[in-house]
């Protein structure tokens, strides 16, 4: 009986497959948990992952679980050279790389997750202009008076609520909202999907009805310091909500729970810019936004600078040198991030 090469990768992956799950159960531990045993396992397990990924990548390079198997190797391999290090040291790590590394991952679902978006907001905008009653779905009765009568929901807020409070309350708000984009992800990306279009249709629905009334020039006057960063870091939360379905549709050979573990914890270091960013855009939505004494310039400077300083950070504060990715150092020398395998085939 002939045995073809589809056998003897499926006999092969069926005898690795457990090793590999037991290097990723090892660095899930914090290094001060694990025993001296299982530190020697992880260092013994190093080349022979290595010579797993190097014909993983060699014989079926597409397959995702060579993406898994690269994304474990590089795990392994940051976690065999990581030098001891302070927590100062960690900050630096998570910001230098860890996130613009995870911005990587996330590339192919944020384009979708932007493109929906306003394909839902232009949706909406259309739907308005055809039928203004639907706007009842979106805004209430109160503030559609507001509206029709030549103002916006938000003249009052200046002067009216405290500025601090009105800051924790946006900035809670926010937070939810990009959590939920996060974890509605769980179901298979589509509760992601949901709640992505609902924005996108409501903010292209309240724009449609403020411009048949002429006040549209005014919401945007409005949002146009805080909104850019807010919608930003709300794709951003539906990219990851996205990938992490994904890792639950098809999680290849780690199964789901392992797959979702190990997107999870690539994905998560993007919450340290997020959450910042958000509060940033709650303390300006509270202090800055509602005063109509700020004029259209300072408005558009903060909304730019904010935003400047918000893709910078994703960048890994390398983007502000504006070197293609292939000549950065980081980069080059990542396993994972590299476009060639940097170890020998077997």
């Amino acid at each position: 009986m002939t045995i073809t090469t589809e056998q003897t990768l499926a006999r092969w992956l069926d005898g690795r497959l457990e090793a590999w799950r037991e290097i990723d159960r090892l660095l899930a531990k914090r290094p001060r948990q694990r025993t001296l045993e299982e530190a020697r396992r992880l260092l013994a397990a190093y080349r022979s992952l290595g010579r797993d990924l190097a014909l993983a990548r060699r014989e079926m390079p597409e397959a995702r679980t060579t993406a898994a198997l690269g994304a474990l190797f590089g795990r392994l391999h940051a976690e065999i050279s990581a030098p001891a290090s302070s927590w100062r040291d960690g900050v630096a790590e998570l910001y230098r790389t860890r996130i613009p590394a995870a911005m990587t991952r996330l590339r192919t679902e944020l384009v979708l997750v932007t493109t929906l978006f306003f394909v839902a907001a232009l949706a909406g905008w259309i739907c308005v202009n055809l039928a203004p009653e639907t706007v009842e779905l979106v805004l209430g009765d109160a503030a559609i008076a507001r509206v029709e009568g030549g103002g916006l929901w938000t003249d009052d807020l200046h002067g009216v609520v405290p500025a601090s409070q009105l800051s924790t309350s946006i900035m809670t708000n926010n937070i939810m909202v990009t959590i939920w984009a996060v974890l509605l992800g769980l179901f298979f990306g589509f509760g992601t999907l949901w709640i992505i279009t609902l924005n996108g249709v409501m903010l292209g629905a309240v724009f449609a009805f403020t411009g048949r009334h002429g006040v549209a020039d005014e919401l945007a006057r409005f949002v146009l310091a805080h909104g850019i960063v807010e919608i930003s870091v709300i794709l951003l939360g539906g990219a990851m909500g996205m990938r992490l379905g994904l890792a639950l549709a098809r999680p290849g050979l780690l199964g789901r729970a392992e797959s979702l573990r190990a997107e999870a914890a690539a994905l998560l270091p993007l919450l340290a810019v997020a959450v910042p960013a958000l509060v940033g855009c709650g303390v300006i939505e509270g202090y800055v936004s509602p005063d109509p004494d700020i004029g259209w310039l300072p408005r558009l400077l903060i909304g730019l600078g904010w935003m400047m300083l918000f893709l910078a950070v994703l960048a890994g504060l390398r983007g502000v040198r504006l070197l293609d990715r292939r000549e950065d150092p980081a980069f080059a020398s990542d396993p994972v991030l590299a476009p060639e395998p940097r170890i020998a085939a077997p």
